[in-house]
């Protein structure tokens, strides 16, 4: 790896740096993609059938309980899989080679139940905040609304404040996008800092939100591209599918499974993230220089 690598990038920066980086590796890392993705199709391809026989059975009630317990296994799984993604991804940034995906999935389990209560407890923080938030701009889009709309019938009549109504509501929408965009950066490096740095649950969020510190904008606006890209990757393929298939369902399920061509590209993007971060805030670009000296043989430049 070159000393300039190691270098702190911007949010577009960093999304190129993501697609170089999985390109060069992707035969490993679509294969871990594979592995993660494996359970959650499964549990798509039982709850397609479980839907298609709501009128057909008495079981139904009982098959649909159990979805919850596979559900949640397979999310569980998912959180693991993230992780060994980072694990993978991390390799291929220091060393130039990504772990084997068995490796890199042995690697994550073995921080199994601190990835599974460490996304959990994010995510609950992440849904709680987002809901006080929420609760809030309607209290507060209410009161405007209500205001304008009265000002508008006034003075405008009611198409004007039907209008005010709803530049009002949009705006607050945006409020709230932006709101838990920024609530989420700050727990985005849960998974990255278990499995890199065995932190524990609670000390994962709290060296998450650390290292966010001072680059809440930077990291909201990585993520926000990621988003952004999902959204037009998954979309577009939903679009396509249902055309194609006549039926969302089945479409939805196929564009699910397509956007695990995206895995590599997300771990390795949430990867570099967290090393941008620690090189913002702590210098690591010195010590991954330091690394790459050490590794090189003599006389070879770095």
């Amino acid at each position: 790896m070159s000393h300039s690598a190691f270098r702190s990038r911007s949010a577009t920066e960093l999304v190129d740096a993501a697609v170089q980086l999985a390109r060069r590796h992707y035969a490993p890392l679509i294969t871990l993609g594979a592995l993660v993705a494996i359970p959650g199709v499964l549990v798509g391809v039982v709850a397609q059938l479980v839907m298609r026989g709501s009128e057909a059975t008495a079981m139904t009630g009982a098959l649909a309980l159990l979805l919850f317990p596979l559900m949640l296994v397979s999310s569980c799984w998912t959180m693991v899989g993230f992780g060994a993604y980072v694990k993978a991804a991390a390799a291929a940034y220091l060393d130039g080679r990504a772990l084997e995906p068995l490796v890199a999935l042995r690697a994550a389990l073995r921080h199994g139940w601190s990835l599974i209560a460490g996304n959990l407890v994010a995510g609950l923080i992440v849904g709680a905040l987002v809901l006080v938030i929420m609760i809030v701009l309607m209290v507060v889009v209410a009161a405007i609304g209500g205001l304008l709309t009265a000002v508008a019938r006034l003075q405008m009549g009611s198409g004007a404040a039907a209008a005010a109504g709803m530049v009002v509501g949009i705006a607050a929408m945006v409020v709230g996008a932006v709101a838990a965009l920024l609530v989420w950066s700050q727990l985005i490096n849960v998974t990255a800092v278990i499995v890199l740095e065995g932190l524990g649950p609670m000390d994962a969020i709290r060296r998450s939100r650390e290292l966010v510190r001072g680059s809440a904008r930077h990291t909201a606006a990585v993520l926000l591209l990621l988003v952004v890209l999902w959204l037009v990757v998954y979309g577009t393929t939903l679009l396509l599918a249902t055309l194609l298939l006549q039926r969302f369902e089945l479409a939805s399920s196929m564009a699910g499974v397509l956007t695990v061509l995206l895995y590599p590209f997300f771990g390795c993007l949430l990867t570099l993230l967290y090393y941008d971060l620690r090189i913002r805030h702590e210098g690591y670009d010195l010590e991954l220089m330091a690394r790459a000296l050490e590794q090189a043989p003599s006389g070879v430049p770095v």
